[in-house]
């Protein structure tokens, strides 16, 4: 039987030089269209599997915010001073002049952080205390970021130190006149943030904000370690679709 190419061309070589048929460049055409049209099926096939498996896993897991609280705030140094009053003063505006009083501690506040899932680990990118007194911030500090196992709990320590800060008159008179009732009062903010691991995704935040008044004694020459006298806190948590 004659291929098609010699019934039009002659010879095998004018056959060559004029190439495939049209029916075979459209066979060709069509096969890889079908090469296409199928690898993107199974590209869209394979992502509906793994979105539906993460969808199981996020509906099996439930993932939620850690549980986290200030376990304790201790006081490791405290003491105020009065800074010269001819050579550092504070105007009062009615033309004399009141002492300025300086702080320096060093606050050791215990955050509790326990992860709620029973099933993964947690995330902790971002874990952020700052202390103040009368609403006056007087020192921060921050825990590295770390990896928490499923249903673990950890106690994370950090150290608030402040030297030689300069108050103003009224917090320096509250500050005298609680050390003198035995009773000081802070206010410490905890700011959290954390993720976890689905499969090989990882969600978006979690944000975890507490809010504690602590008053603990403080330090004198005859008492030489704080003790805790009231603590009350409040914690918000909500999901951050976008981070």
């Amino acid at each position: 039987m004659v291929p098609n190419c010699l019934l039009t061309c002659g010879t095998t070589e004018e056959c060559d030089e004029a190439g495939p048929p049209k029916g075979q460049k459209l066979c060709m055409a069509m096969t890889v269209r079908t090469c296409l049209v199928w690898t993107l099926e199974v590209l869209i096939l394979l992502m509906f599997c793994l979105g539906l498996a993460v969808l199981v896993e996020f509906v099996v897991v439930h993932p939620q915010p850690p549980k986290c609280d200030i376990s304790s705030l201790t006081l490791s140094n405290f003491s105020t001073s009065s800074m010269n009053a001819n050579a550092s003063a504070a105007h009062d505006g009615r033309g004399s002049f009141t002492p300025v009083q300086m702080l320096t501690a060093v606050i050791v506040v215990t955050v509790k952080a326990h992860n709620q899932i029973t099933h993964i680990g947690t995330f902790y990118d971002h874990v952020h205390v700052m202390v103040s007194y009368h609403r006056d911030l007087i020192g921060e500090d921050w825990v590295e970021p770390f990896y928490q196992g499923r249903s673990n709990t950890d106690l994370l320590q950090t150290q608030v130190e402040v030297h030689n800060l300069q108050v103003s008159p009224d917090t320096g008179t509250q500050l005298l006149a609680d050390i003198k009732d035995q009773s000081v009062e802070f206010g410490v903010a905890l700011h959290v943030l954390t993720r976890v691991r689905i499969l090989n995704i990882i969600t978006h935040h979690f944000r975890v904000h507490v809010r504690c008044d602590i008053a603990v004694t403080p330090l004198t020459e005859t008492n030489r370690q704080s003790t805790l006298l009231s603590k009350s806190c409040r914690e918000k948590t909500h999901w951050l679709s976008n981070h």
